[in-house]
């Protein structure tokens, strides 16, 4: 007959006759009327096998069908919606077919240069099917493995995803078959699949650009795609304010003076593209002294935001004539302010105010001169503003704890003499 198929149950059948009708190999046949029949040949065991689950399975009646197979009735409590449950069973005349696994992997996923990367949101289904009239499949079962990691055989029980903690950029096999209920099982199936690796490199260069109002730095960014497969990548910049490290101003780089030729980086596993970012620092920007700004570069995975790479660079401002000249006049300004804020008498007040008009309007007549090139004539109209600088401190300091509060006096004081310091290292520059 060949092998019998049958879907789960323990099956013990034996056969009773009274009369042997034939025996093959020439044993002499016996009838009822013989009172001591010869012993008859035992019978030859064409298939056995033992189906069920781990509980209490019982066949209660077995019948040949017309096909050549057997319907097989009985109960179970291994199976079925609890306790014991009617079991009818189909068995198919013969089963040497094992069954067929499919894998389909879902999103996300990357299919890549032949490759399939994965990661662990990444759905794992298999479908197994058997052939028709087949005894059907009793298991599927898959593991996860490499040279370093193996899974052991797990039973396949719905949906899986790889372990989130498997080596990120590691290549990964999965196995998997299945197998019917009378014990054909396929071949073993495999497909490799590669963990998802999101990775980047960040460079600026050069690291530290000097340059003087009026002129441009240019720093070139290098973002390079280390990961496993493409991606694409957000360059971002962010100014840092010094905090009045320097006498200048502003204390961070503008957004006006820059300009970023791209911020949108689509790059293939190791392949790396440029970017070109500019500083230009505006004619007029003030400060008396070297003044570095710093700013950070980011570049963020747009496929997983948690994923960047960051580098840092400086830019010095070396300032001219005219910027110290524009920072002394920003300084009088300030200090012009600090008096209106004063509760004091209106006629000092005014007298204060009007002795650091006089020095404003030199310096800006100093400024003029220096756009022209008249350097000489330049430093006296600074040397003017300073003598109307020493003429405010002299009358805050006959005021002092008298008009003026002696605190508010001495801040005042300490203001006008650093003007009067930086007019002294303009007229050497």
């Amino acid at each position: 007959m060949g092998k019998r198929a049958l879907s789960s149950l323990v099956l013990s059948a034996l056969l009773f006759v009274a009369i042997f009708t034939s025996v093959s190999g020439g044993v002499p046949v016996a009838t009822s009327a013989d009172p001591d029949p010869p012993p008859a040949a035992p019978p030859t065991v064409e298939w056995n096998r033992t189906y069920g689950g781990a509980y209490n399975d019982m066949a209660c009646s077995v019948q040949q069908t017309s096909d050549g197979g057997y319907i097989v009735a009985g109960w179970t409590y291994s199976y079925g919606a609890g306790q014991y449950d009617f079991w009818l069973v189909k068995l198919a005349p013969e089963d040497n077919t094992p069954p067929v696994t499919s894998l389909t992997i879902g999103e996300p996923k990357i299919v890549y240069s032949g490759n399939t990367y994965v990661n662990s949101s990444t759905p794992f289904t298999l479908t197994a099917t058997d052939n028709p009239g087949g005894s059907g499949v009793a298991t599927t079962a898959y593991k996860i493995y490499n040279a370093t990691h193996d899974s052991g055989w797990i039973t396949y029980e719905g949906t899986f995803n790889i372990p989130n903690w498997l080596e990120k950029g590691g290549t990964y096999h999965i196995a998997y078959n299945s197998t019917d209920h009378l014990g054909n099982r396929e071949q073993t199936r495999t497909t490799t699949v590669t963990v998802i690796l999101h990775k980047v490199k960040l460079e600026i260069k050069p690291m530290l650009v000097e340059t003087k109002p009026g002129q441009t730095a240019t720093y070139i960014l290098k973002v390079t795609n280390i990961g496993n497969v493409p991606d694409t990548y957000n360059l971002t910049i962010k100014f840092i304010d010094f905090n009045g490290l320097y006498q200048a101003y502003p204390t961070t780089i503008q957004t006006a003076w820059t300009l970023l030729d791209k911020t949108l980086l689509a790059l293939n596993p190791g392949q790396w593209e440029t970017a070109t970012f500019r500083i230009t620092i505006p004619a007029n920007w003030t400060g008396v002294e070297d003044t570095t700004y710093t700013f950070n570069v980011t570049t963020i995975c747009q496929a997983d935001p948690t994923v960047s790479a960051s580098a840092q660079a400086k830019l010095t401002v070396i300032p001219t004539k005219l910027s110290m000249a524009e920072y002394v006049k920003l300084e009088i300004q300030r200090l012009q302010k600090a008096v209106n804020n004063l509760n004091i008498k209106k006629g000092i007040k005014t007298s204060l105010l009007d002795k650091l008009a006089n020095a404003l309007m030199k310096v800006d007549q100093a400024i003029q001169l220096i756009n022209q090139g008249r350097e000489t004539q330049a430093n006296n109209m600074l040397n003017a503003a300073g003598n109307m600088l020493q003429a405010f401190i002299n009358e805050v300091q006959a005021q002092a704890g008298k008009a003026i509060p002696t605190t508010d006096a001495q801040t005042l004081i300490q203001i006008a003499q650093n003007i009067q310091q930086n007019i002294q290292n303009i007229q050497k520059t």
